[in-house]
């Protein structure tokens, strides 16, 4: 596909508003969000800003789930009630992601803005029906191909309300340029 050899060599650039500077970052691949996360993890571990023990990466599924919903399975980030305020979805019809703290009424139970609506959210996960080892965060290093679908979270600007949900989840290929961006999970390992 001709898009495709266009975006080997570079970051596809959406373009206004997406560059803006308070713009989350999109249009990526899975495999260049990874890419960025180790190379922001080495630079932080050589300033010391991070331990040796410490890394980085993309949540797991089911991590992605519980930061938004926190432990009472709450539908949206904020509580069980759409308020269309918090998010931006398709009935806003602005048709673009809005830049960062944009609804800041939207915080999760772990204090997390702007989970739902915006831009998907790239996870971990290789994609399962729910119940299948559900959002364990298979270890892809061992078995992720350019064939295997991702788990994408969180609905996006020209999603539809219903898909604005803490538990809205789609796939795709690791290998996609579409609308999402990406969380960096910070994990704190044991020291052997």
């Amino acid at each position: 596909v001709d898009w495709e050899a266009k975006w080997v060599g570079a970051p596809h650039a959406p373009g206004w508003p997406a560059d803006l500077p308070n713009a989350s970052i999109m249009g990526i691949s899975w495999y260049e969000a990874r890419a960025f996360i180790r190379w922001l993890e080495k630079r932080w571990r050589r300033s010391g800003k991070i331990s040796p023990t410490t890394r980085l990466d993309l949540p797991s599924e089911a991590e992605w789930e519980k930061a938004a919903r926190g432990v009472d399975g709450r539908i949206y980030p904020w509580g069980n009630e759409l308020d269309e305020n918090r998010l931006n979805c398709f009935s806003h019809l602005t048709m673009a992601p809005a830049p960062i703290g944009c609804f800041p009424n939207s915080t999760s139970p772990y204090g997390v803005e702007g989970m739902v609506g915006n831009l998907w959210e790239w996870t971990r996960s290789i994609y399962e029906p729910y119940g299948a080892s559900y959002g364990c965060g298979t270890n892809f290093a061992d078995v992720l191909a350019p064939d295997v679908n991702l788990v994408i979270r969180g609905g996006a600007y020209f999603s539809i309300r219903t898909r604005c949900r803490c538990a809205a989840r789609s796939a795709t290929l690791p290998n996609g340029r579409m609308n999402a961006t990406f969380r960096i999970a910070l994990y704190e390992d044991e020291a052997t």
